[in-house]
């Protein structure tokens, strides 16, 4: 909701009451936010075991982009005792035909 513009300001007082309307919107924004939990599966992953499947995506993530591949999934799927994480290029979309 937008309030009614004041006439004859100064451009400080412009200035003034557009950072109080920025401040009031960003706190607005920020308590909407919900806050998110870490789930159980988190829980499996030790801060040294997150740093290094981290590490090992972003060597991938790298080795993608130097083949040409910028748009990609990761599947990821388990065989016994493994967890396999495979990057898959994402297939575009044919555009429809405008006219």
């Amino acid at each position: 909701m937008m309030s009614k513009i004041p006439k004859n300001l100064s451009d400080s007082d412009m200035l003034t009451t557009c950072d109080k309307e920025t401040n009031q919107a960003d706190t607005a924004k920020t308590e909407q936010l919900p806050v998110v939990q870490p789930g159980y599966e988190s829980g499996f992953l030790t801060p040294e075991l997150t740093k290094l499947v981290g590490k090992a995506l972003l060597e991938l993530k790298v080795k993608l982009y130097k083949d040409g591949i910028i748009d990609y999934n990761i599947k990821v799927k388990q065989e016994g005792n493994q967890v396999i994480m495979t990057a898959a290029p994402r297939k575009n979309k044919p555009k429809p035909n405008s006219v």
